[in-house]
């Protein structure tokens, strides 16, 4: 047992380093990258000279407060290019391999299909996840950060609010894209309806968000409750309720994705 189990492990850490080999050699992982960055670089962003004008005592807080305005729906804000950027990668991954008649060969090898779903997906989800982390991480740094005005225990909080809702992002769009990629056998196809519902995902969350029925029982955004929390040095769970809805639906998704790879897909 204890053989059969390190036998597929090492398959699929084999399948995985392929996956993210493939999809992280150039130009794809560069193009992305620099993309992402200068999207985020380009936003007006905060600058030294107000700070520098301010009273000693009111300095803390109000870079605290600005710096977080600056971190504020940056991720929100590049979704549709992580939404493109995943089917991309899915269709790379996935569909063109299809097309091409080398996952018919992938299937027919002694390997289990688990094994050959779960690498897909995990190495689709860390180079996008790597990908948005990294971009908005380095242009959040470049555009706003000096350290003698933000303190080193706000700046890991303040990564640790991109590293959150950067895994909920890429976690929901990596989920849908990889199932639709399976599930459509046209090369093409997949990459576009994935960004298209994607993008009407989008704009159902933003009219929910904006609707006049739930205004008296919404509490904040993520990136607002996280703010509340580090000023008030009070963290719970309760912070990251607004990103429940994503991670249930991505979860939904993924088993959907693993269902129909494991049990029902075809291979021509």
């Amino acid at each position: 047992m204890n053989k059969h189990f390190r036998t597929g492990f090492e398959r699929f850490l084999t399948l995985l380093f392929r996956e993210i080999k493939d999809l992280g050699r150039f130009p794809y992982f560069e193009s992305i990258l620099f993309i992402l960055i200068f999207q985020t670089i380009s936003k007006t962003g905060v600058h030294f000279e107000i700070w520098r004008s301010l009273e000693e005592s009111n300095l803390t807080q109000f870079t605290s407060i600005n710096y977080f305005q600056y971190l504020n729906g940056q991720i929100s804000g590049l979704y549709l290019i992580i939404a493109l950027s995943s089917s991309i990668l899915s269709y790379l991954s996935i569909s063109y391999r299809r097309d091409i008649g080398f996952m018919k060969t992938e299937f027919s090898f002694p390997i289990s299909r688990i094994v050959i779903y779960l690498a897909k997906f995990l190495g689709h989800f860390l180079i996008l996840f790597l990908l948005v982390f990294t971009s908005v991480s380095l242009s959040s740094c470049i555009r706003n950060f000096d350290p003698a005005f933000v303190p080193l225990n706000e700046l890991i909080l303040y990564l640790f609010m991109v590293f959150t809702e950067a895994f909920s992002t890429v976690f929901l769009v990596t989920s849908i894209t990889v199932f639709l990629s399976f599930l459509v056998k046209k090369p093409i196809l997949p990459l576009v309806i994935s960004f298209l519902l994607l993008y009407v995902f989008q704009m159902i969350s933003f009219q929910l968000r904006n609707s006049i029925l739930l205004l008296p029982f919404s509490l904040g955004s993520f990136e607002e409750r996280f703010f509340m929390a580090t000023m008030q040095g009070t963290f719970s769970l309760f912070v990251f309720e607004p990103l429940l809805p994503s991670i249930l639906f991505s979860l939904v998704a993924f088993f959907f994705g693993y269902y129909f790879v494991v049990r029902r897909m075809q291979i021509p």
